[in-house]
């Protein structure tokens, strides 16, 4: 009697065809010999990741599985569709301010420095995005004269100093307990002005230089000589 010839797959208890493999659910246990995975990224194909090594060494996978496994590789988004999640949302589900600014001044330093801090510290125990900057102080020439007359009686030079946290993407809920904290805790002599940055403050943030501005005068002043001589 003839011997039966073995197949060219072997199927071992452990393990299971890949034909049965493929057509069953993609959803199940992966198998120990293909390690079959499914991929589900926002905006890819939903597809199965299965070992092309694993499938075709030492004769495991016949033609037409190959062929078919191929072909279930080869589906594109157009066919299959694109994965998005159902939650997916662009817009935040509470209203935000896009950029504040929080602007104090005051004529202590110390006080001053000192609040800034806490503003900055509290901003960021909210969770809020926040980047805090000083500006340079301003200096004001303040006199008192004597009762009707224009003698000078009493001078004094007065700085004014300031600090601006700024705040990007601030939630309305969060927003009044930031200013409210604020109020609470502001000392005294020190003002607090929320509003939407605007030209005039990005220009105060920066020193001007004062060599530069000169030469620029003298450059200036050569130019107009230079027309008037043309003219004449």
């Amino acid at each position: 009697m003839p011997t039966p010839q073995k197949s060219s797959i072997e199927i071992e208890d452990a393990f299971e065809c890949a034909c049965t493999l493929l057509g069953k659910e993609l959803n199940r246990k992966p198998s120990p010999l293909y390690n079959v995975h499914l991929l589900q990224v926002p905006g890819r194909v939903c597809v199965p990741r299965i070992l092309w090594s694993q499938l075709t060494s030492d004769g495991r996978m016949c033609k037409n599985c190959q062929q078919k496994f191929t072909r279930s590789l080869s589906w594109t988004a157009p066919v299959s569709g694109i994965f998005e999640p159902d939650d997916l949302k662009l817009e935040p589900d509470v209203p935000e301010y896009a950029e504040l600014n929080l602007r104090m001044r005051g004529y202590d330093f110390v006080t001053l420095e000192a609040y800034a801090k806490y503003v900055h510290g509290l901003a960021d125990a909210l969770g809020l995005d926040t980047d805090a900057y000083a500006v340079h102080a301003r200096c004001f020439d303040v006199r008192t004269f004597k009762p009707r007359s224009t003698v000078i009686d009493n001078k004094y030079d007065i700085k004014i100093y300031e600090r601006t946290v700024s705040l990007e993407n601030v939630p309305s809920t969060r927003l009044p307990i930031l200013l409210e904290m604020m109020r609470v805790q502001a000392p005294e002599g020190v003002f607090v002005t929320v509003k939407e940055p605007d030209a005039e403050e990005e220009e105060n943030r920066y020193i001007p230089d004062k060599a530069m501005e000169d030469l620029r005068a003298q450059l200036k002043a050569i130019e107009d000589a230079r027309e008037e001589r043309r003219k004449k």
